[in-house]
């Protein structure tokens, strides 16, 4: 585009009145130009395929994205709203979303200064809020918590200073469309008194609520939130006083429904007048991690269904008799557990093990144990002090005392030298074991009691399976010695399975591969040789990378 003839010859030393005209001329075209580049690409826009969607769809699929966004999660850290995203694509875009207060409803960890803009655009849709009110501006947490009517999700962060402020806010209005609310106090003075979860929160009108989540000094039970649920997660911090037991009990007793209970580090004293016991009779899983006590006693007022996942994490274990009392307050003597277990899997340290019964006979690592894992019906981890003394094999006490089934499969995993005792124990508890899976431990007395002619442990034993394992140089030939021995006397192993192992190579493979069946080895120390010549340009013995060096000196691979 040229300028018009009077303005071409115009040049910074003309006139200053023709210099303006010029400039303003000028701008006034570049106007038209950017509003023709504007409505040309808004036109390109309306001709994609995605413009045929209907707004109502395209709504949808917003949604679906500022869901899915959402931390949910406390992280310390505010951030835009992601809806608004959206709104920078096209005109026909920011139209949809803004004609969509659901889209606006997630107050999750946003920026403060987006508070107010939020909450006039999601217009009355019910809202999820996520946020730590001890860093909020008070007149942003105000306004968030003046919509507490139509709040749905509640999940809020608070220093132990705040709580009484906070508490407040929540007990100034009932929440009617509530539906799981989270309360998490972090940081602060673990000295200070605090008021507990009081009866007055939400104005003692929470009808829809179904999950609740504390983690907090102290609970009163008796508070309207802890009535209805689906979902319960307690966790007590610092050295708050105990609840009692008959507290406790009442509360559970207004949950018939419950399918989810956790509590984490409750003390929970004894009291007057506690009920028989609460039927829980579509609880799914139960996680109580508290001292061994405790457990019991709440164990011996619940009647839980046969299928419900149980996970421990208990304290001050003394010995056999904390088991006993344990399992007596279950009531799983009549066959509670039964002969669904098929494999055990136990980790061993030097003052905590754990042990979980599962249902499945897949060997997995330790290191990918969870409890939440649907095979695992009964998972237990224990710990004592170190003036206590508990020997390993008081695992295979547990087992007797949980299933009189049949064990088909033992998984253990332990930095420390499992002995002898141990896998005696084991052979006489797990008469129809067929496989064994160890980690990261010596060999040496498992093959003792493998290879014992005299009293021969686990006959019924086909499968081993080796990982992590650093053999020793005499192992490598117990081993080979353990195959051949029990081949001779009929209990052969069929499969072995060698991965991760150190101090083995193909040669040793191959003894292995003329008296079992089947062997799976993963090369895994070939593997590393190979790595280490093309690292360091050829053999790594501490000869030829350090001539000087005394060639009997320890290296590993």
């Amino acid at each position: 585009m040229t300028l018009p003839a009077p303005l071409d010859n115009i040049t910074p030393k003309s006139a200053n009145t023709l210099v303006e005209q010029s400039v303003v001329h000028i701008d006034n075209e570049l106007a038209a130009l950017a509003e023709s580049m504007r409505a040309l690409r808004s036109r390109r826009n309306s001709l994609a395929r995605i413009s045929c969607l209907p707004p109502e769809i395209l709504a949808t699929v917003f949604k679906h994205i500022v869901g899915g966004e959402g931390l949910n999660n406390y992280t310390g850290n505010y951030h835009c709203p992601p809806c608004l995203k959206v709104t920078h694509v096209c005109g026909h875009w920011r139209r949809v979303a803004l004609e969509c207060p659901s889209l606006w409803a997630y107050i999750d960890w946003i920026s403060p200064c987006w508070i107010v803009v939020m909450l006039e655009r999601s217009k009355k849709a019910v809202l999820v809020v996520s946020c730590n009110a001890s860093t909020l501006p008070r007149d942003s947490l105000e306004r968030v918590l003046s919509q507490l009517p139509r709040i749905k999700v509640l999940r809020l962060h608070t220093y132990l200073s705040d709580i009484d402020r906070v508490l407040d806010h929540l007990s100034s209005q009932p929440a009617p469309l509530l539906q799981n609310f989270k309360f998490s106090v972090i940081g602060g003075d673990s000295h200070l008194a605090s008021s507990p979860m009081s009866d007055t929160i939400f104005q003692g009108q929470a009808p829809q609520l179904r999950g609740v989540e504390l983690t907090t000094r102290s609970v009163s039970w008796t508070s309207c939130i802890f009535s209805g649920l689906r979902t319960l997660y307690v966790r007590r911090i610092g050295s708050a006083s105990s609840s009692t037991l008959p507290e406790l009990l009442s509360a559970l007793t207004r949950m018939p429904d419950l399918e989810r209970l956790t509590l984490e580090r409750l003390s929970i004293s004894g009291g007057n007048n506690v009920v028989d016991r609460v039927p829980l009779a579509r609880l799914k899983s139960i996680v109580l991690s508290v001292a061994i006590h405790t457990s019991v006693a709440l164990f011996a007022h619940l009647a839980l269904p046969d299928d419900a996942k149980i996970v421990l994490n208990l304290t001050e274990i003394e010995g056999h008799q904390n088991f006993s009392d344990l399992f007596s307050a279950m009531d799983a003597g009549s066959g509670k557990f039964g002969p669904v277990f098929r494999s055990l899997r136990v980790c061993l340290l030097s003052l905590s093990s754990v042990i979980q019964f599962s249902t499945s006979m897949e060997a997995k690592s330790p290191t990918s144990w969870n409890a939440s894992d649907d095979d695992i019906r009964l998972s237990i981890q224990f710990a004592w002090n170190a003036s206590t003394t508990i020997h390993s094999p008081i695992i295979f006490d547990i087992c007797r005392m949980v299933t009189q089934g049949k064990i088909r499969s033992l998984s253990v995993s332990s930095s420390m030298i499992i002995q002898e005792p141990f896998w005696r124990a084991g052979s006489t508890s797990l008469p129809e074991l067929e496989e064994i899976q160890i980690s990261s431990s010596s060999i040496g007395d498992l093959l003792l009691t493998l290879q014992s002619q005299r009293d021969m442990g686990y006959r019924s034993l086909h499968a081993l399976d080796l990982n992590d394992i650093d053999f020793q140089e005499h192992e490598l030939p117990e081993l080979h010695s353990t195959i051949i021995i029990r081949k001779k006397l009929g209990a052969s192993l069929h499969r072995l399975r060698l991965a991760s192992c150190r101090g083995l190579m193909a040669d040793d493979v191959e003894l292995f591969e003329e008296d079992v069946e089947y062997v799976d080895w993963d090369s895994y120390e070939e593997a590393l040789e190979s790595e280490s010549e093309e690292s360091y340009g050829g053999c790594h013995c501490p000869e030829c990378r350090n001539p000087s060096s005394d060639a009997s000196a320890d290296y590993f691979f």
